[in-house]
């Protein structure tokens, strides 16, 4: 049997520290950025990165599994939403041809207007959230340190780390997606 050093069996105080104050900021974050949206835009914040990852598709129409690997979502959690999304004609479902068993979705031109409406709002409070609070030093350091961790994690999952290096890129208008949201996005305040 094997005993494995106390340092790989307890986190230091600086690792203890760190992770919390990330657990928190996950935590926090998620929670009032979701009860922005549903405020002010009336979608929830997973409807809101159906919609923003379905923008930066380019052109490409997922697949159901796609997208959810892509949300890092359980199917069914991916079904259900898309399914809300369908009923407002936001998102469209269509049987991928060849395999009637499978599914993609596509954005709709009232969607991408839905998207456009809600991106201002949303990306105004993670400025009031998380950017207001960093210098643009810290802020690239603080990309830097999280997309070490996040293609560490998604390094087995094929195209995640892309979905979610594109998602930021979306939110945050640097790149991809439709022009509009991005530019709207970049000088909105």
């Amino acid at each position: 049997m094997t005993t494995s050093s106390p340092r790989r069996d307890w986190l230091d105080q600086d690792e203890l520290d760190t992770w919390m104050r990330l657990f928190v900021l996950a935590a926090a974050a998620q929670t009032r950025l979701d009860g922005q949206l549903r405020r002010s835009e009336g979608i929830t914040r997973f409807e809101f990165y159906v919609l923003a990852v379905l923008d930066e598709q380019n052109g490409v129409t997922p697949t159901m599994g796609d997208l959810a690997r892509a949300l890092h979502c359980t199917p069914s959690h991916l079904s259900h939403t898309v399914r809300k999304l369908e009923s407002t004609g936001w998102v469209q479902r269509e049987r991928t041809p060849g395999n009637a068993r499978t599914a993609s979705v596509r954005l709709t031109e009232s969607g991408l207007q839905r998207l456009k409406e809600a991106a201002p709002g949303h990306v105004k409070a993670i400025r009031e959230l998380i950017f207001d609070h960093l210098t643009p030093a810290q802020t690239e350091a603080f990309a830097e340190a999280l997309e070490r961790i996040t293609t560490a994690l998604t390094a087995e999952e094929t195209g995640a780390a892309e979905g979610v290096q594109g998602r930021c890129r979306a939110l945050l208008g640097r790149t991809g997606g439709s022009p509009e949201v991005s530019q709207r996005t970049v000088t909105s305040d």
